[in-house]
């Protein structure tokens, strides 16, 4: 036992991990840690528009873990919420390859944001 005592008190302090009482260093992340996807299109969207769009973009949302397609209007364009978004990659993946309605001109993976042209 008294050894055991010895070796522990011999060893070199605050080396490799934090020490008692302080947290852990943190990593930076390099995904957001925004938990939905929002869509915002280049315009105000008509209810004949935007309905065959939701019936579009929800099984793309569906297959990378989105669950609610939640449409709003807001400053003169319209906006779609995806959440909750798992795997936010996969979504702008299929997304691009897949919309007949317009094209993704812009995605910010900071913000989970993703800007789309709509056709005219």
């Amino acid at each position: 036992m008294m050894q055991m005592g010895q070796s522990m008190m011999g060893a070199p302090q605050n080396q490799g991990g934090p020490s008692l009482g302080q947290p852990a260093p943190q990593k930076k992340s390099t995904t957001s840690k925004i938990n939905m996807a929002t869509i915002v299109f280049s315009r105000t969207l008509t209810f004949e528009e935007q309905d065959p769009i939701i019936e579009q973009v929800a099984p793309i949302a569906t297959s990378a873990g989105g669950k609610r397609v939640l449409p709003s209007k807001q400053n003169g364009t319209t906006i779609l919420r995806i959440s909750p978004m798992e795997n936010m990659d996969k979504f702008v993946e299929e997304l691009k390859k897949k919309i007949k309605f317009g094209k993704v001109t812009k995605v910010d993976l900071e913000t989970n944001t993703i800007e789309v042209e709509v056709n005219k």
